[in-house]
């Protein structure tokens, strides 16, 4: 006889083996994201210091900061290159900033983290870009002490619709306009405590996050 809640005694056995196969899947996927994430995370770091600066992020090659040198592709590689040159140049044996190898690092970790999370699925797709761009803003004001106009408010703008195309609703444009404008207002009252940068980046967070956004703002 079937269940009097429309269930047979072995479909709670056999939704436990669909979830494992289902978190198998998405290891395997997190697994296979890591690479790219990884190079992904070497044009970050191309981003990070070149777009605040208003340069190409596609010409000249990296080059070292102090000798000018070409970087070759063998020394090129996420994480790899860094550690076997011993965070020195390879030419002139200049100090190379830790910040490189973290910003790969943490971008393949945040990227693999969504994919295992979310799957393949749309959602994934946009975590993974929030994250990537949250590490870019970073380290960008690692470097420099501002948020880049050009990147964060093109993201927000991207965020908002991608958000909204996979999950229709208002709360996404509602959490981006009123994290900004709350933050705006303490930033006029308190110019020393806030900057602009931190109203630009509460549009990209609540477009992302809705209304949790009040939760990061408070956290932040």
């Amino acid at each position: 006889m079937g269940s009097p809640y429309g269930e047979t005694p072995a479909d709670p056995l056999n939704r436990g083996r669909r979830d494992a196969d289902k978190t198998g899947v998405n290891v395997a996927l997190a697994a296979l994201v890591l690479p790219p994430a990884l190079a992904f995370g070497s044009f970050v770091n191309v981003v990070a210091a070149r777009v605040p600066l208003r340069r190409s992020v596609s010409k000249p090659r990296s080059s070292c900061t102090e000798c000018g040198a070409e970087i070759k592709a063998r020394d090129n590689i996420p994480i790899v290159s860094y550690v076997l040159l011993r965070g020195h140049c390879r030419n002139c044996d200049a100090r190379i900033s830790p910040l490189y190898p973290a910003v790969e690092a943490v971008t393949a970790a945040l990227v693999a983290a969504c994919v295992l999370v979310y799957g393949p699925t749309a959602y994934a797709a946009l975590a993974s870009f929030f994250v990537i761009v949250l590490v870019t803003l970073s380290a960008a004001d690692l470097r420099y002490r501002l948020v880049p106009n050009r990147i964060v408010i093109p993201s927000a703008a991207i965020v908002l619709v991608a958000h909204t195309a996979i999950d229709p609703s208002v709360e996404w444009l509602l959490g981006a306009l009123g994290a900004s404008a709350f933050l705006l207002v303490a930033a006029l009252a308190y110019p020393k405590g806030l900057g602009m940068g931190d109203v630009k980046l509460a549009l990209l967070l609540g477009a992302m996050l809705g209304y949790d956004v009040a939760v990061a703002l408070m956290v932040g």
